[in-house]
């Protein structure tokens, strides 16, 4: 925290924000390693904990939804493929059909 802040108080959501944009790039990072080293202790370490949970949360909600989507696109991709396979057998029988007709 910065000097013009009272070390000693209790924090707020907004000052634990404040804190990471002090000390960015890489606030979170260093919010984290604050509170590995003891920086925050006691009741203080609280909202920087809850804070850091629900980031990591949102950030573990964003990735399944990333790995969803790639999981869905695979999947049209592997359902096209077998699509235009059929397609080339059908193709196939009738070229061989044709072939033997003549």
């Amino acid at each position: 925290m910065s000097n013009s802040r009272d070390s000693h108080s209790m924090l707020t959501e907004e000052s634990v924000m404040a804190w990471i944009s002090d000390h960015n790039p890489g606030g979170v990072d260093k919010l984290r390693q604050a509170l590995s080293r003891g920086e925050f202790r006691g009741e203080r370490a609280l909202m920087p904990l809850h804070y850091l949970q629900r980031i990591d949360a949102l950030s573990e909600h964003a990735e399944k939804a990333v790995k969803d989507a790639l999981y869905i696109r695979e999947v049209r991709a592997a359902e096209r493929a077998a699509r235009w396979a059929q397609l080339s057998c059908v193709v196939s029988v009738v070229a061989l059909a044709v072939a033997i007709w003549k």
